[in-house]
């Protein structure tokens, strides 16, 4: 039985202690506030070797509803997972240690979500910050509040993240819906994909925020970018059996398109986890999905003409066998030509 009407806020931890402006003290302080009261914040350590488990326990010993579990198995999936198990909320969401919301974050979700009993995913908006500059912009999704049906669910499809949303425990617990140990850094895309394929409706608010932090220092390193590229590849295959699972792999092969052209296009011209990458490293990635690659006509409906121009071009050369050298050459193109002269590419998805 759940608790009616908590939320379950699961917080996975790995060395998120005092260093810069955007760590833990930020994130657990912008919970301490929320306007909403009845939430547990379920901190799940994962390992860390800074003084994260430090600040967890201040934060614990201030407040009953934060609570700290150490975990044996490390991974920001199996953490999220043991939280699932933990949570005794009739909601649930998940927030990044080095991210922070609104005072008003959960109430509006739980506003958004309860309007009535067939809702089964609120979005809140989400603003990318970024750590050098301190500006932000919105992530592309339209937060007119409104309820979308089942039918027209795929219309926003494409946001795959996590956070910034709440979500029914009872239609996890019920579907065994979790997170995928064998993918780094796109696990959440397949969580949220199975999720909306299960919902009725979906309500979208305009009211609170979700910042999500961009360049924070220790992010990314050459290793984790390697094991994102295979984690893409693998995500691409588990996307086609989950819609398969569902029978909706004819209505969402324009996803499986997307996450395609994001693996090798991204969204600003060759994605910065590929790129970062040797040529071969590259190359073995094209091989994995030539065939794909050459049977892929991106729909003008789901795409804007700048992606599906410099797809084809892609393909064009990936069937001369030079793919890595054009991805190269996108890179250095987008950041020496377009740059300079203050020429921005748009990338929102539209229908």
């Amino acid at each position: 039985m759940y608790n009616n009407d908590m939320v379950s806020i699961i917080i996975p931890l790995y060395n998120l202690g005092s260093s810069g402006d955007y760590c833990l003290t930020k994130c657990l302080n912008s919970l301490l506030e929320q306007t909403y009261s009845n939430i547990e914040v379920l901190l799940m350590e994962n390992g860390s070797t800074d003084d994260t488990v430090d600040i967890a326990k201040e934060f614990v010993n201030k407040d009953n509803r934060f609570k700290l579990f150490i975990l044996d198995i490390q991974g920001i999936s199996n953490a999220r997972n043991e939280g699932i198990k933990k949570s005794i909320g009739k909601y649930i969401t998940f927030i990044d240690g080095d991210d922070y919301v609104s005072t008003d974050y959960i109430e509006s979700l739980v506003n958004a979500i309860q309007q009535h009993n067939n809702i089964d995913l609120s979005i809140v908006p989400c603003k990318l910050t970024y750590v050098k500059t301190n500006k932000y912009k919105l992530l592309p999704l339209d937060y007119t509040s409104r309820v979308i049906p089942n039918q027209q669910i795929e219309q926003i499809f494409s946001d795959g993240t996590v956070w910034a949303k709440l979500y029914k425990a009872e239609i996890i617990h019920n579907h065994n819906v979790s997170f995928d140990v064998e993918l780094f850094g796109v696990d959440d895309t397949l969580f949220i994909a199975e999720y909306r394929l299960l919902c009725e409706q979906i309500a979208i608010s305009n009211k609170g925020c979700y910042y999500y932090i961009q360049g924070r220092s220790g992010q990314t390193t050459i290793n984790k970018m390697a094991n994102m590229v295979n984690s893409i590849i693998k995500l691409n295959y588990k996307l086609t059996a989950l819609f398969t699972k569902y029978n909706k792999e004819i209505q969402y092969k324009w996803y499986l398109d997307f996450e395609l052209t994001n693996l090798f296009i991204g969204k600003h011209f060759a994605t910065s986890a590929l790129i970062k990458l040797n040529k071969q490293q590259i190359d073995n990635a094209i091989e994995i999905y030539k065939d794909k690659i050459m049977n892929t006509d991106l729909d003008k409906n789901f795409f804007p003409v700048w992606k599906i121009k410099w797809f084809n071009r892609f393909k064009y050369f990936v069937s001369l066998g030079y793919g890595a050298y054009f991805l190269k050459f996108m890179r250095l193109y987008r950041n020496i030509i377009l740059q300079p002269l203050g020429i921005k590419y748009k990338h929102n998805i539209t229908r």
